[in-house]
């Protein structure tokens, strides 16, 4: 389970990304240790490779590696915070160890159920409460963390080793989200997880999900749900995406909606959203994170620039100011809002800031 979100974009200057410490790839089992008195260690296992051991110098995007059968030179890529180094023979995917771990379960060793040999600990319910804390971008109640381990309890003793599997998959899965680190990326996780949620639960009604839908149901209000992309929008980004084309008025000199405009584009982006494009469903669907990414570019413009920007970027679609607004004026209106996005974080992009990355907190407090 999961907990949404809220993404802070930090000038470069703000925090300095280093190489020092263990880094590792779970998937293939081959990690580094890059020491801080500038030697480092590889460890391979699958390719007999153990404690490989040598000097390193790190400049820019440059690592130059020496040890006992040579020199190689490596380009350094950061993703997120994920860690690339390539060179001609292919690329080292690295994520740092315990940088992104869900959960310290050291924390939780309680025992609190057991079959036959197999234990469930405090650790498998806490691990389902932090993630849908982050889908929720809200800390849950002590009623519902009960509710989930008595759920995640009853599961266990009816299938342990089917639910146990799940707990360590879910923990993996969304500690590759975190680590990744692209707020794209984990918009597309949040959309894809409330949406298979929402169909387990609402539409095929599956008893082992009624329990932790319910707790979703009393933070979030999906007003409307396509099953063939199985994307929910919910009110929080619908609010979000009228939000956005205020912003971009406000930007270019104009004028916020009205109420009877902002209740007619509102009704009309419910009933219209089975008909658009992936594309444009998955924008609506994560509208809230275009908002916030968009808000917090154009806050961080010099005056200059923010004049510039108004000068150079011209929308394909102006915000709406008619009292008639059909389907297919809707579905024009909506792939042009795409389009505008896409034009103006280009022209941020251009004007703004180089070397911006995100980071992915909880606004909770984790």
């Amino acid at each position: 389970m999961k907990n949404l979100i809220i993404l802070i974009l930090l000038a470069q200057t703000s925090f300095s990304q280093s190489i020092s410490g263990q880094w590792e790839n779970k998937q293939y089992g081959y990690s580094f240790v890059f020491n801080q008195n500038g030697s480092y260690t590889f460890d391979f296992p699958a390719q007999n490779m153990r404690n490989l051991s040598g000097t390193y110098q790190n400049s820019g995007n440059s690592l130059l590696i020496k040890n006992a059968y040579g020199t190689v030179n490596y380009k350094i890529q950061w993703v997120g915070k994920q860690l690339r180094l390539s060179d001609a023979q292919g690329t080292w995917i690295l994520n740092k160890v315990g940088e992104n771990a869900l959960l310290d379960e050291s924390k939780f060793p309680k025992i609190i159920a057991q079959s036959r040999s197999l234990k469930l600990t405090e650790a498998g319910p806490k691990t389902y409460e932090t993630i849908i804390n982050f889908v929720l971008d809200k800390k849950v109640t002590a009623a519902d963390y009960q509710s989930i381990v008595a759920e995640t309890k009853r599961m266990f003793l009816k299938s342990p080793e089917v639910i146990l599997g799940d707990i360590q998959t879910a923990k993996e899965s969304f500690e590759q989200i975190l680590q990744n680190g692209d707020p794209k990326v984990i918009g597309q996780f949040r959309q894809a997880f409330l949406g298979q949620v929402y169909q387990m639960a609402v539409i095929d009604k599956n008893a082992d999900m009624q329990v932790f839908w319910k707790i979703f149901d009393k933070y979030l209000n999906v007003v409307v749900f396509d099953s063939k992309s199985q994307l929910v929008l919910t009110s929080k980004d619908l609010d979000a995406y009228l939000n956005y084309i205020d912003l971009m008025s406000v930007n270019q000199g104009g004028h916020k909606l009205s109420v009877t405009n902002r209740k007619q584009l509102s009704d009309q982006t419910i009933a219209n959203f089975s008909r658009l494009s992936q594309n444009e469903k998955k924008f609506l669907a994560n509208a809230d994170l275009a908002y916030q990414l968009t808000k917090s570019n154009l806050s961080r413009f010099t005056a200059q620039q923010t004049q510039t920007f108004r000068q150079q970027y011209i929308p394909k679609a102006q915000p709406v100011q008619t009292q008639q607004m059909d389907a297919n004026f809707y579905q024009r209106y909506s792939r042009m809002m795409l389009e505008n996005h896409v034009s103006m974080m280009n022209g941020i992009e251009n004007l703004g800031g180089t070397g911006d990355y995100w980071e992915i907190k909880p606004s909770y407090g984790w």
